[in-house]
């Protein structure tokens, strides 16, 4: 029987997935920071520096680690680090990105497309990816990879950006990318705690364009539409790397295998219910 839950990286989706599971799962919720979300029940966090975790792992744990890597490494380092004195696990859930993918040119990518990750973002959740499958392999441990692109929800808005008037790419330029709300994020994980194996793409289904998303919720909130530039070197660095590739998500195989039907395949019709953040946080003290 599996035993507790461990969420190392609470934060947004951590909490949405512990809200999910209520009661009915013994919870583990791991930060830096302390920061709790106020949910009913209550789950208190304990506060410690990721790479250190395996000493609070015990056997038959399932660890879904949502952090992301540490900017200043080449590698996962803590996941490195914590699957290398980890006890007996009962599963380890991986939360990596679509970026592995690199740019595939707007074709539908698929989990059997062999990654190209083009980006220092990416090469390091690729390497996470390698870490936990190669763990999974040698302690015959099951594992899951989640690849997910650009998420959203409550308090996940692009606010500041539209309130700096930053341009984004022309509308008829802007490449395909893919977006997923923060609930079916959870949800989907929630699904991989028993059931489904290997990489998974997880997305709403609908690819779209960065531009129209930003446009959209530009409008939702009364604010000015970006201005659209002609070429990449208008933009800020980090978009501009976005905006270098282009990508189709297939989720055929999280449909099939998970049951995965997410609730929100209409980023249009899910961004009134944004506005608002609707989880409350507040730090845990001393947590230790």
């Amino acid at each position: 029987m599996a035993g507790r839950l461990v969420l190392a990286g609470y934060g947004d989706i951590g909490a949405r997935v512990a809200r999910g599971i209520g009661a009915s799962r013994p919870i583990l919720a791991l930060n830096r920071s302390g920061r709790q979300a106020q949910l009913n029940p209550p789950v208190p966090v304990t506060r410690c520096e990721l790479a250190r975790a395996a000493t609070l792992l015990r056997d038959g744990d399932t660890v879904m680690w949502l952090a992301p890597p540490a900017a200043n490494a080449e590698t996962e380092v803590q996941v490195e680090a914590v699957l290398a004195g980890a006890p007996r696990l009962h599963k380890v859930v991986y939360l990596s990105t679509s970026g592995v993918y690199g740019d595939c040119a707007g074709r539908w990518v698929q989990e059997t497309d062999a990654p190209d990750p083009q980006t220092p973002r990416a090469r390091r959740r690729y390497s996470g990816e390698l870490l936990v499958t190669q763990y999974g392999r040698s302690q015959q441990v099951p594992t899951a990879i989640i690849r997910v692109p650009g998420i959203y929800g409550p308090g996940r808005l692009p606010r500041r950006r539209l309130q700096q008037g930053l341009p984004t790419l022309a509308a008829d330029l802007s490449p395909w990318s893919n977006r997923i709300h923060a609930e079916d994020l959870a949800m989907a994980l929630r699904l991989l705690l028993d059931r489904g194996q290997g990489v998974f793409n997880i997305s709403d289904g609908h690819p779209g364009s960065i531009t129209e998303y930003y446009q959209a919720v530009a409008e939702l909130l009364g604010l000015p539409h970006l201005p659209e530039a002609r070429a990449a070197a208008e933009l800020t660095p980090e978009l501009a790397s976005y905006m270098r590739e282009s990508r189709r998500l297939d989720i055929t195989r999280a449909r099939t295998e998970l049951g995965y039907v997410p609730r929100y395949a209409d980023f249009r019709q899910a961004l009134p219910g944004c506005v608002q953040d609707d989880l409350h946080w507040e730090s845990a003290g001393d947590a230790a």
